[in-house]
């Protein structure tokens, strides 16, 4: 079985954007606020599947390819409402433990949008709510990338809503988790 990573990404994409997102880094230099947030393990026994590790990097990079196609020029749109390369909103980044960059505090004006559009930071943000959020949206016994895009695009508890995979924001991860599933089944 193929490994699949950022890199592999990369080459599905021609995106180098995943390069900066995805790079293993000591998370605790780069902002603060945070702990080990690197996913828990899920498992059912009595499901056909089981995930491990749900918020994997590949898992990470299609949520931003989806997002804005991993655009990290990416700003604050919708009148600030979401921002940066995986278009966070305030809410999300409450929700997340509000991690701001190295020396910033959380309540500072600003904090907010410095982090969602730092890449780094703003990947972190989106670990930490789906470790905090672990939902089985699509209700398959397995807690995996599958929930954990549905859970981005409309939060841990609307994330059952059934017209979930018929969004353009949803087609397109799938879209992108598929092809990282052919990798890694290659």
């Amino acid at each position: 079985m193929a490994k699949v990573n950022a890199f592999s990404l990369i080459a599905i994409y021609g995106v180098m954007a995943f390069t900066v997102i995805f790079v293993s880094a000591t998370p605790q230099r780069r902002f603060s606020g945070v702990d080990d947030l690197t996913g828990q393990s899920s498992q059912n026994t009595g499901s056909r599947r089981k995930a491990i590790n749900p918020m994997t990097e590949a898992c990470l990079a299609c949520i931003c390819q989806a997002s804005t196609n991993c655009n990290l020029t990416t700003r604050c749109i919708s009148n600030g409402k979401y921002c940066g390369p995986f278009l966070i909103s305030r809410p999300y980044w409450l929700d997340a433990g509000q991690l701001t960059l190295i020396g910033d505090r959380a309540e500072r004006a600003g904090a907010f949008e410095d982090c969602a559009n730092d890449p780094i930071c703003s990947a972190q943000t989106v670990r930490t709510y789906m470790q905090r959020f672990q939902t089985d949206c699509n209700r398959d016994g397995a807690i995996d990338c599958d929930d954990m895009g549905r859970i981005h695009l409309m939060g841990p508890t609307d994330c059952v809503n059934p017209r979930v995979p018929t969004t353009p924001f949803f087609k397109r991860f799938r879209s992108c988790y598929d092809k990282v599933l052919q990798l890694s089944s290659a």
